[in-house]
């Protein structure tokens, strides 16, 4: 996870600042101009919809990027879009 905060920190990558929200014990970055939000995550765990769908109620329904880093250290980016986390029955 470490790579993945390193590598979004660079300026290369649009000036993305840490965050941390208290209500849902979640660590992101945002860029300083948009309301976008990128999740760092490491590929061995899990990805919580619960989540994924309260950080849209926050940041809006496109703005969510889950930043993956798998064990051989590439990034991968996945933007969730409306509809992403809701239940179909």
């Amino acid at each position: 996870m470490f790579a993945i905060i390193i590598y979004l920190l660079d300026e290369r990558c649009g000036h993305l600042q840490p965050h941390y929200d208290d209500d849902l014990k979640v660590f992101y970055l945002r860029k300083e101009d948009t309301q976008a939000a990128y999740i760092p995550l490491i590929h061995t765990k899990g990805i919580h919809f619960s989540l994924v769908e309260a950080m849209q109620d926050k940041f809006g329904k496109n703005n969510i990027f889950l930043a993956i880093v798998d064990n051989t250290g590439n990034i991968l980016y996945y933007q969730v879009t409306e509809g992403f986390s809701e239940k179909k029955f």
